[in-house]
């Protein structure tokens, strides 16, 4: 890792053997698929409910990209950034049909919030107060997987950061932290889609 901060801390950050380089998140959960399995995997095209695509859902994985820096990616050499097609909006929905007004399905939705792109914060050791925040989201992606093994299914986001400095290296009286927050939503596609609206508006 050639350097681990985009803007904060300021400088040249190259990663040591106690720093957390290319750090992997994983928000997601596991379903039990003799209690639930949904036919039907939607995802946004756009901010509209118009750009809500229904598909059947079949047995592969589906995975979208909804961030991808490659600018960044120079600075972890020999890490190579998946090449999904891309969505903006990083939702999707889990049903058991295509109606968008059936009641039934289950939203999965993690916010381009504040929270969420700058997920790196520097901590005051003393107060707890955000002194900083850092966006060092190399990838991110929605990931759908009927068949995680033959009895559950695995539903959520991956994401991939450029990593943590260590204590010894942060700012005086500073800690770095990862933080994110996903939201499951409940109802109708349409009622999913409107109440991710209000929780972060895309």
């Amino acid at each position: 890792m050639t350097d681990l901060s985009v803007a904060e801390p300021a400088g040249l950050h190259p990663a040591s053997s106690n720093d957390m380089g290319v750090l992997r998140f994983s928000i997601s959960i596991r379903m039990d698929r003799s209690l639930w399995a949904p036919e039907f995997y939607g995802y946004l095209n756009g901010s509209d409910i118009s750009n809500l695509i229904m598909q059947p859902r079949g047995s592969n994985v589906t995975a979208r990209a909804v961030h991808r820096d490659t600018s960044l990616a120079t600075r972890a050499p020999g890490y190579a950034l998946p090449n999904y097609s891309s969505v903006p909006v990083p939702l999707f929905i889990l049903a058991d049909s295509d109606d968008l007004d059936r009641d039934g399905a289950l939203g999965l939705y993690f916010p381009n919030s504040d929270i969420n792109v700058n997920s790196i914060i520097g901590v005051d050791d003393e107060s707890g107060a955000v002194l900083y925040k850092d966006d060092r989201r190399l990838f991110v992606e929605t990931r759908d997987s009927p068949f995680r093994i033959p009895a559950m299914q695995w539903d959520g986001f991956r994401g991939n950061l450029l990593g943590m400095l260590n204590p010894e290296r942060t700012p005086g009286g500073t800690h770095e932290v990862l933080r994110g927050e996903f939201y499951l939503l409940y109802g109708s596609p349409r009622g999913i889609f409107e109440q991710a609206k209000l929780i972060h508006s895309f």
